[in-house]
């Protein structure tokens, strides 16, 4: 068979959100026609240039034509396209399809055909109750809608008695009429209601059952009896998924959403019956190969997946109607693009191949969990060889101040064939003693004398106080790759106002301190401003640590000051 590709990207995929969506134009909406047999949606203008299912694809005003669904599912009988099959990169005459049931995994009731007038109303497009019917379908269901019992006659009030609607009273009373007979829940309703009229009772409750005994693959139009139960006098309010409505209720009640007939009373013109919806208890079919599957029962987006296919042995009530069905499609979700896309399980995002994340780290420092009944000596716990794929491994990003963790990284990306730690620090058959030096060696690293003339200018017009905190906010960026060879070349520029503030401190003009404890009073002015961004000199294995903590107050101390005035120049 043909596979019939635009050359614009034009794929089943697109045509099914499109065909399935049924997105109208709110200015041509009268005009508007919904399409089975094709996925292109098209205004009578341009019609004529609709190709055929043996054309290649025309692109007009946005639309595209991929022709008629011309396969049939095996299992569930549902319209598929050629290009929806399973094997895309096999041409076969009979393919197999999943996006429908599954694979025959998804069993579910076929929908009934609708009572005579609304088949009228659905179809018969010349009528005027047709158009009418079509161009207000929304408000009609809201009108009829069932979930949020304390506003269903609010609703009807103001549908009727707005002077802007085009809500047709002999409509409503037909459509009144039709549920009255068919629908299980109108029905219900109007039960209650005739037992109320009696007078012999007058504190009532109608409890919603949820639960079915009847399996969901096979049955799915419930009997009054099984959906509901009249209830005179006190209840079990233990139940959660059934709803008791009261005729004195304390506070409203409204049907949940996992409720089995949450649709049927939400949308009682798409599943006019009284169909039953979702139900979480639904299993999948016996796989024809024996084998168990990890879930067995049906979620709701495969329930969904199979409700908005089209059949030629089902009722299509429900993909006809237009904007309603537009509104069941996106109820939770953004849009009917969207909607459809995720209900039929396309990739959100796709990315091809797939990519990897891989971790490493220092030695010593990879965890192993072990469980008290697990045994160490396990050798399926052991490094094994990457198995061969398509799939694209990226190492994690880790940032420069995580010190030998990011300069390891570095090495991994250029070391061929390392069997060991040690191997990722050998360049040139020379171990180095850091990663950090073997990532010098490798010339990844350059000198810093772009840092040290910074801090050589900033010191003509800046104090020292903010040349210490310069060189800190290199420390905390980790912009520099060696900033011991900094520190040694400006630590005398950050310590030009530590000798006159212990003199001015101490009254002694003439105070006189040794390279050392220069060195250290700075280095204990770093760690402060450090410690004040959770850090220190300890996580920066090449910087000096202070060496005396308590520097700062023996110099407060005149007898200790005095002994260490003296000049080591005229010692010498």
């Amino acid at each position: 068979m043909d596979n019939h590709q635009h050359r614009n990207h034009s794929d089943p995929t697109q045509a099914r959100i499109k065909k399935k969506a049924n997105i109208p134009d709110s200015s041509e909406d009268e005009s508007f026609e919904s399409t089975q047999g094709s996925a292109s949606v098209s205004s009578p203008e341009n019609q004529n240039y609709m190709s055929s299912a043996n054309e290649p694809a025309i692109n007009r005003e946005g639309y595209s034509d991929l022709g008629d669904q011309l396969m049939q599912c095996s299992h569930c009988n549902a319209n598929m396209w050629y290009d929806e099959r399973i094997s895309k990169c096999a041409r076969t005459t009979n393919p197999r399809f999943s996006l429908c049931c599954g694979g025959g995994k998804v069993e579910l009731p076929l929908l009934q055909n609708p009572p005579k007038y609304l088949y009228q109303l659905l179809y018969d497009h010349d009528t005027s109750d047709s158009k009418n019917y079509q161009q207000n379908i929304r408000t009609y269901n809201m009108m009829f809608a069932f979930t949020s019992a304390e506003n269903e006659v609010q609703n009807r009030i103001n549908a009727i008695s707005s002077p802007h609607n085009q809500i047709q009273r002999h409509i409503v009373s037909q459509l009144s009429e039709m549920l009255d007979e068919y629908n299980v829940h109108a029905k219900t309703f109007r039960m209650t209601r005739d037992r109320l009229q009696d007078g012999q009772v007058d504190n009532i409750k109608l409890k919603l059952i949820a639960n079915r005994e009847k399996d969901g693959c096979t049955y799915n139009v419930p009997t009054v009896p099984k959906v509901v139960a009249l209830i005179v006098g006190d209840f079990d309010e233990n139940s959660k998924r059934d709803i008791i409505i009261e005729t004195r209720p304390r506070q409203s009640q409204r049907i949940h959403e996992l409720h089995s007939s949450y649709l049927a009373l939400q949308y009682p013109l798409l599943f006019l019956y009284g169909e039953d919806g979702y139900r979480p208890d639904i299993l999948h079919c016996s796989a024809p190969d024996g084998k168990k599957r990890k879930r067995n029962r049906l979620t709701m987006r495969e329930w969904f997946s199979y409700r908005l296919q089209c059949r030629s042995n089902e009722s299509k009530t429900l993909l006809n109607s237009r904007r309603l069905f537009q509104q069941f499609v996106v109820e939770g979700y953004i849009c009917p693009c969207e909607s459809t896309w995720r209900i039929f399980g396309f990739p959100i995002h796709g990315r091809e191949p797939a990519v990897e994340r891989l971790h490493f780290h220092l030695l010593g420092q990879h965890s192993v969990v072990y469980e008290d009944h697990d045994d160490i000596d396990d050798k399926k716990r052991c490094w094994h060889l990457r198995k061969k794929g398509y799939t694209i491994g990226r190492l994690l990003w880790v940032p420069p101040i995580t010190g030998e963790l990011f300069y390891l990284r570095m090495m991994i990306t250029v070391c061929k064939g390392p069997t060991s730690f040690e191997d990722l620090r050998t360049v040139d058959n020379v171990q180095y003693p850091t990663y950090r030096e073997a990532c010098f060696a490798m010339g990844f690293l350059q000198d810093d004398k772009e840092f040290i003339e910074a801090i050589k200018e900033a010191k003509d017009w800046g104090s020292a106080h903010y040349i210490r905190k310069l060189f800190v906010l290199l420390l905390l960026t980790a912009t520099m790759n060696k900033p011991k060879q900094v520190w040694d070349q400006t630590w005398h520029w950050m310590a030009d106002d530590i000798v006159y503030n212990y003199r001015k401190s101490s009254a002694s003009p003439t105070l006189q301190l040794d390279d050392r404890t220069l060195q250290n009073l700075v280095l204990l002015e770093i760690e402060q401003l450090l410690q004040a961004n959770q850090r220190s000199l300890k996580d920066y294995p090449s910087m000096p640590y202070p060496e005396d903590v308590n520097c700062p107050t023996y110099l407060d101390n005149s007898l200790i000051l005095a002994e260490l005035n003296y000049n080591n120049q005229e010692l010498r």
